[in-house]
């Protein structure tokens, strides 16, 4: 100690003891309050540390930090006091009043700089105010996402979300019961967890196109299951889900069985193709007598080239030129012979739905081929305006001559009624429209249709003839429907009707 008075140069100091008269009371007064106050003084930093330690989200520690060195500075003042009662250690308790103004002068400044920043900061109420609005909110969503919950498990369609990597992250309930597992067994697993390889592969590559190109997709699916217990037709339609920079972070895909929907409409067009098959055998037996004609006429000329072909070979010095010749013209009947047949059969067999690509101009006099006897019969000028080089279209060739076959008779039915003195007339168009699809038209000069007949032509089971079943027309709009064409009709009273349909052209024309 004496070393420390010395070092301060406190020899000719008198103890802080001598002014208050070494009183004890008055002496135990000042040392216990200083004592007391230097103990309150060390214990509050000790306060702050742990409060910083436990709560490491305050703003502000290094303020904290300042305020702790200013305490334990006005701490240690104290002490001092308590010291120079009996040691006048006054330089070094003057010292520690210069650092304790030194730091309390800049803690105050830095109190002054914060105390706008801190009073921006929400106070307790405000907090506690915004945590009840939160747990509303929070309540609020989780009621808006158990409705939507319920909502999506409720509709029949398959929902699915899934992220970039193609992972499931949502399935509704028709999802969970396709694959037979809960919502934890699906989310982060992919399709091949579920579908087979095949059903994978056209997942996946209609996926890719959302996910990678960003694509709105539309699509029919076939699926099997892994196990291939359940199969059907599915129609998705799949969106991409978007950051709000813009890039795609997954997909949200609603997939509809329409297996029932496919089934029906197979159905539908066997249906079909039965009631055209009928109609052919109509059309066949009303047309039977013009192809008898037809074949007969060849027939005739077999039986007459092979008479003059016996008489020849039975001379003695038989031409063979002139002989070689008939043989020839015997041979082209019997093929014109066996064409017509050969027409009549494939048109009147029952016929499978088969296209392939064909010449529209081909179709038209194939068809042509087998009405021309009834043409000839009516004494009706036919006329052709085809246009050339037109492009090939994808058809059934059999239902589209059966449309136009229909057509020339409804039109050669229509001519039997205007005046003999009038020239019937019969004209095919065929041209390539704007649309870029091809359009063939059967026109005649007939009476035309009736204000009210032109409301009910194109319905089933409507005819204006007297034994007409009234399909012809409905069947042939059905054809060209199945088509993707397109069947109409212009007629004027007087001046005759044209039926006209559309065709699209091959995709490979």
């Amino acid at each position: 100690m004496q070393q420390l008075i010395d070092f301060f140069g406190i020899k000719d100091l008198l103890p802080h003891g001598y002014c208050l008269s070494w009183i004890p009371v008055l002496l135990w007064l000042h040392v216990i309050s200083d004592i007391l106050i230097t103990l309150a003084y060390y214990s509050i930093p000790l306060i702050l540390i742990y409060f910083i330690r436990k709560r490491k989200s305050f703003p502000y520690p290094w303020l904290v930090a300042m305020f702790a060195g200013f305490i334990i500075a006005c701490g240690t003042t104290h002490l001092l006091s308590a010291i120079t009662i009996w040691i006048p250690l006054y330089w070094l308790d003057g010292l520690f009043k210069g650092i304790t103004a030194i730091l309390s002068v800049a803690t105050a400044a830095m109190t002054l700089w914060i105390t706008p920043r801190a009073l921006s900061l929400p106070s307790a109420e405000q907090l506690q105010a915004e945590i009840e609005q939160r747990k509303v909110a929070e309540n609020a969503l989780r009621e808006s996402e158990n409705k939507l919950a319920v909502i999506l498990d409720s509709v029949e369609s398959l929902i699915y979300i899934k992220d970039n990597n193609h992972q499931y992250q949502y399935a509704n309930q028709p999802v969970r019961q396709l694959f037979g597992k809960g919502m934890e067994d699906i989310i982060g697993k992919v399709d091949d967890d579920f579908f087979d390889a095949a059903t994978t592969a056209r997942l996946r590559e209609n996926d890719r196109r959302v996910i990678e190109l960003g694509e709105r997709v539309a699509v029919d699916e076939m699926i099997t299951l892994k196990d291939s217990t359940i199969t059907g037709t599915y129609f998705s339609t799949k969106q991409p889900l978007r950051h709000e920079n813009g890039s795609v972070c997954g997909l949200c895909g609603i997939s509809t069985d329409i297996s029932e929907l496919k089934r029906r409409e197979q159905q539908d067009k066997e249906h079909l193709n039965e009631l055209a098959h009928v109609t052919r055998l109509g059309l066949m037996g009303e047309m039977a007598s013009g192809i008898a004609h037809e074949v007969n006429q060849p027939l005739a000329a077999i039986t007459s080239y092979t008479q003059v072909s016996l008489n020849l070979v039975n001379t003695e010095d038989p031409d063979l030129v002139k002989l070689t010749e008939i043989l020839y013209k015997t041979q082209q009947q019997a093929l014109r012979a066996g064409r017509i047949i050969h027409r009549m059969r494939e048109f009147v067999k029952s016929h499978a739905k088969h296209r392939s690509t064909s010449d529209v101009n081909t179709l038209i006099h194939d068809a042509v081929d087998l009405c021309i006897a009834e043409v000839k019969k009516s004494d009706i000028r036919l006329t052709f305006d085809l246009e050339n080089n037109l492009p090939s279209i994808y058809v059934d060739h059999i239902q589209i001559e059966q449309v136009i076959i229909n057509l020339i008779r409804n039109s050669i039915d229509a001519l039997q009624n205007i005046s003999a003195k009038q020239q019937r007339q019969l004209s095919i168009h065929s041209q390539l429209t704007l649309n870029n699809e091809i359009e063939i038209r059967v026109k005649d000069n007939g009476l035309g249709l009736a204000q009210d007949e032109k409301q009910k032509i194109l319905m089933p089971f409507y005819t204006t003839k007297k034994d007409g079943m009234g399909m012809g027309l409905s069947i042939s709009r059905s054809l060209i429907e199945a088509h993707e064409g397109i069947l109409r009709f212009n007629s004027e009273s007087g001046k005759g009707t044209t039926f006209y349909f559309t065709l699209p052209i091959s995709s490979d024309a």
